[in-house]
């Protein structure tokens, strides 16, 4: 796995992270979906804890994302999909590939109208 992160050194952390992700490729994928189905399937008033968490592991891999919502939506009826898919891609509205500590906020926020949202029924 190649890491970058501009024009600075990679730090330590980020290459314990890559070495972890390709000793065990699907902890992440598989630590995310776990997440996102606590979203969806318990009943939490808050999910702002957990957005932290699903943010960062967002940030770690696009096409993991992208692969985790196809999975999740693979297990609910067709007919549900459009609605559930743009449940999807209205809680990356407006948020951007960052950490600070306002676009948090922001993807909390997303993730807990998304929770509601794609519990609609």
């Amino acid at each position: 796995m190649h890491i970058t992160v501009g024009e600075s050194p990679v730090s330590p952390a980020a290459h314990n992270v890559a070495r972890l992700m390709s000793d065990y490729p699907g902890i992440f994928s598989g630590t995310l979906k776990t997440l996102f189905e606590d979203v969806i399937l318990e009943d939490r008033g808050n999910q702002w804890r957990l957005g932290r968490a699903i943010l960062s592991l967002i940030l770690i891999s696009e096409e993991m994302f992208t692969n985790m919502k196809a999975q999740i939506l693979a297990s609910y009826r067709v007919d549900q999909h459009q609605r559930l898919s743009l449940c999807f891609d209205k809680l990356m509205e407006d948020v951007t590939l960052s950490l600070d500590a306002k676009n948090r906020d922001k993807f909390s926020k997303s993730l807990t109208r998304f929770k509601s949202e794609f519990c609609a029924k």
